[in-house]
């Protein structure tokens, strides 16, 4: 089931980070046992934002041009993670405001593809 879940968002369980997957193997376990309540998944992304942001402060400086470029790429693909996790904490903590925020977003992300292409 949580394959397909995957799946269906185009989520490649090869780019998931191990806590993540510890984390999903647990929400597969409660899927199994009962139904999950809100507050599983608030737990769950709380969880993740903290441990991002610790990866996030975590970095040392970089020695070479080519892993500057390489630490920036991850620290902007760690920024992104970290947003996504804000965004749906405030989506199950307040869902109009949410609703707002969403639509701006996805305002904001499709003026960026299209800037892209």
């Amino acid at each position: 089931m949580i394959d397909d879940l995957l799946k269906k968002f185009g989520v490649d369980r090869s780019t998931l980070t191990s806590v993540e997957l510890d984390t999903l193997d647990t929400w597969a376990k409660a899927l199994q046992a009962k139904r999950l309540q809100p507050e599983d998944i608030t737990g769950y992304v709380n969880a993740m934002i903290d441990s991002i942001s610790r990866e996030l402060t975590g970095y040392e400086e970089p020695k070479s041009i080519t892993s500057f470029l390489f630490r920036r790429k991850r620290h902007r693909s760690l920024e992104a993670r970290l947003y996504n996790y804000i965004m749906l904490r405030d989506f199950l903590t307040s869902p109009e405001k949410a609703k707002k925020y969403v639509e701006s977003q996805l305002k904001n992300l499709a003026q960026q593809i299209n800037k892209i292409s």
